[in-house]
């Protein structure tokens, strides 16, 4: 693993995220056809602006042209506490 890869690792665990990825920021591949598909597919539901904003969310190299990596987290979102669950 490059150095850089490893200490954003290091980062990302202690700010508490859950995962840590990297990908390409390659031209339109399969993902910009994905997208398409679930617009088409109504699976947005009423959040328009991926509808209006998807031109330019087809690839990462669309929004940043010089970028070369494409750093993604994940962080969990339990459920709150019951708040009953203490009566």
């Amino acid at each position: 693993m490059p150095p850089l890869a490893g200490e954003l690792r290091a980062k990302a665990s202690a700010l508490g995220f859950m995962a840590i990825g990297f990908a390409p920021a390659q031209h339109e591949g399969p993902e910009a056809q994905r997208l398409e598909s679930f617009l088409a597919r109504g699976w947005h539901g009423d959040m328009d602006w991926m509808r209006t904003t998807a031109d330019r969310r087809r690839s990462a190299a669309r929004l940043w042209p010089a970028a070369r990596t494409a750093v993604m987290v994940a962080m969990s979102y339990p459920a709150p506490p019951d708040p009953f669950g203490r009566l």
